[in-house]
């Protein structure tokens, strides 16, 4: 009896043995499928996103793909031109192509001193010159003998003028002087200092055959009256004998070749 009893015990074991060793076969089995169902879901979306993006693409014809690049190159292009153009713009603007002669004086400040490559009939002398100088006198001789221009506008900074600035501009109809300037003015076009005691520069050009001098000028400038071939009466605001005193400067010749009237006449 004992003997059959531990034969089947051995045996119910074995049994027990080989089902708990299929079992683990059959769970490992399972969690390798699984695994690689997983794996291949998530290879099928990825095959499935690259099908769908070569799918538009494929949409896109290559004289398509090539316009669209070349558009980008062609608005890169534009951005970089109006770049150049306004950065030409604003050099125009402070360095400008036919300019007036300056000399510094290394303060700050700076004169007129020639023509320059200027060619203007009407010469505007700025407040500052290209390289940022504040204007504040115009050479002698500056514009000596200069027979193109035809009318000088004097900006408020100017507050000197050399002898013979204007000399022999025989075609120099007219004058005008910036109503701030501290130093100068003009009366019918003609230049005066500020406190109307000298006649600067009286134009060539202007065509009037006759002149109004009033008495509070005390000096005429050299040249001032220089070449004013049409010039036939002056009209003084003093006497004879104060027309007498006045210091009238060289080359002034038709001052001398018309005929002055006085408002005393008799004194």
């Amino acid at each position: 009896m004992m003997k059959g009893t531990k034969t089947r015990t051995i045996l119910i074991l074995s049994v027990l043995l080989i089902l708990a060793l299929t079992l683990s076969m059959i769970s490992c089995s399972k969690k390798g499928k699984t695994n690689t169902n997983e794996g291949d879901t998530q290879n099928a979306v990825k095959n499935e996103t690259e099908i769908a993006t070569l799918g538009e693409l494929s949409h896109l014809s290559p004289s398509e793909t090539k316009e669209e690049e070349d558009t980008n190159d062609v608005t890169e292009a534009d951005t970089v031109k109006e770049t150049e153009v306004e950065t030409e713009t604003e050099t125009e603007k402070i360095l400008p192509v036919k300019s007036l002669r300056f000399t510094s004086y290394g303060n700050g400040t700076c004169a007129v001193s020639g023509i320059g490559s200027c060619t203007d009939a009407c010469v505007v002398i700025p407040e500052r010159s290209p390289d940022g100088d504040i204007v504040t006198a115009i050479e002698e001789k500056a514009f000596f003998n200069n027979t193109d221009i035809k009318a000088i506008e004097i900006p408020s900074t100017v507050t000197g003028i050399g002898d013979m600035a204007f000399g022999g501009c025989t075609s120099l109809v007219y004058i005008s002087v910036d109503n701030n300037n501290k130093t100068f003015t003009e009366k019918g076009g003609s230049l005066y200092s500020l406190d109307m005691t000298r006649l600067i520069c009286y134009p060539a050009a202007c065509g009037s055959a006759s002149v109004e001098i009033p008495f509070s000028v005390k000096s005429i400038s050299d040249m001032a009256f220089y070449g004013c071939d049409t010039l036939r009466q002056i009209n003084y605001g003093g006497s004879l004998s104060d027309w007498g005193k006045i210091d009238i400067g060289e080359m002034n010749y038709g001052l001398f070749t018309a005929s002055v009237s006085c408002v005393e006449s008799g004194k």
